[in-house]
């Protein structure tokens, strides 16, 4: 331009980095501009889609932050931070058995974030919830060293009353957590098989 400086793009790394200032110091609709800018040029930006569906569940618009991390895992089934993103959401909307599914699933990927781990617990103790309100029988063990006990006594509860398509679900989701339990039960086994081996290797030598 003549007679005066031209405005450079920003690029979209910027504008997410800027946006989650403005998020962290609770600007939340700034911060929503800035990642909208960042997906009107790139509507598949994953970076933008996560911060964004971070954002919106902040904001309390929960289905647009499914949306958003919907979108990411259309393109990406392993990324963990849109299982956060859409587990976060779902929590809040309710969808506790749902939620729960997305929570185990990043932690299958990223044992070590503790954030996963939180979100299997309160995730457990809101599908317990729910269930106790219901009138179903069933044991309050909702530690994470009671995983197992507390999936197989889903299994074994009888529905009471009309909920039963929930219950149907919620006892489908605990299937699915049995079976990741004995699969990672079955890896440790083998694991300390292993390690016994190779110590007695060590000592015969």
């Amino acid at each position: 331009m003549k007679g005066g400086a031209v405005e450079l793009e920003r690029p979209p790394k910027a504008l997410i980095a800027e946006g989650d200032k403005l998020f962290i110091n609770g600007k939340l609709e700034q911060a929503l501009q800035l990642y909208n800018e960042v997906l009107e040029r790139d509507p598949t930006d994953h970076a933008g889609l996560v911060a964004r569906s971070r954002c919106y569940t902040q904001l309390g618009e929960l289905e647009l932050a499914v949306a958003d991390a919907d979108k990411v895992l259309a393109k990406d089934k392993l990324s963990q931070e849109a299982m956060y993103r859409k587990a976060e959401a779902l929590f809040q909307l309710g969808r506790y058995e749902h939620a729960l599914v997305f929570y185990h699933r990043g932690h299958m990927l990223r044992p070590e974030v503790d954030h996963f781990r939180i979100g299997i617990q309160k995730a457990q103790e809101a599908v317990l919830g729910h269930l106790g309100m219901n009138n179903l029988k069933i044991v309050s063990k909702t530690g994470f060293e009671t995983d197992r006990k507390f999936l197989k006594q889903i299994l074994k509860t009888e529905p009471k009353n009309a909920v039963g398509s929930v219950s149907a679900e919620v006892r489908r989701i605990a299937q699915l957590g049995l079976d990741y339990l004995d699969k990672t039960t079955e890896a440790c086994m083998e694991v300390q098989m292993k390690s016994r081996k190779n110590e007695k290797k060590k000592y015969s030598l």
